[in-house]
């Protein structure tokens, strides 16, 4: 199922007022590092990379490159063999997934979007381990669902999934 921003002739409310489709619009919001403070979890799975793999790599190098694809961040990072430390990476992350706390006042932004009558995409619809990948529509912001998870195109990286576990 796709779905994409289009015009309304009659719009009703909330993000409609924008004059878009009121069948179509979601507001969908990350949760890691937006809804989610995954710091945490994040510093103790790096931590535990260090460790297992005899890094001398502090957190904040890693952290300057948040945002990219592991294997691109360990590129960027001057680490050849990248699956390994991200298996590291991913399971400790899942250990630590209790470190994960919501930002302040992001119940009450929430609540305050669904009173104003904005569709919300509930990030725990998604599975485990889906993948977040960009729209194959070149660019159109076309998101497409496929099985129970939000599907894009190439370039991606792992949806942080234990973050969802800890909420």
């Amino acid at each position: 199922m796709s779905s994409r921003l289009t015009p309304s002739s009659s719009p009703t409310s909330g993000g409609t007022g924008l004059g878009l489709n009121a069948d179509t619009v979601r507001l969908l919001l990350d949760l890691d590092g937006v809804l989610v403070d995954t710091r945490p979890v994040m510093e103790s799975a790096w931590r535990q990379v260090r460790e297992e793999h005899n890094l001398d790599l502090p957190f904040g190098e890693y952290e300057r490159h948040l945002g990219r694809p592991f294997a691109d961040i360990m590129q960027q990072l001057g680490l050849a063999d990248a699956e390994p430390i991200h298996q590291t990476y991913s399971k400790a992350s899942t250990a630590a997934s209790h470190l994960a706390r919501h930002f302040d006042g992001v119940a009450e932004v929430l609540h305050a979007f669904a009173a104003a009558d904005w569709r919300l995409g509930r990030p725990y619809q998604c599975v485990c381990r889906s993948r977040v990948q960009w729209a194959s529509g070149g660019g159109t912001g076309e998101v497409q669902r496929r099985g129970s998870h939000l599907d894009w195109d190439s370039r991606s990286r792992m949806f942080f999934d234990s973050a969802m576990v800890a909420c």
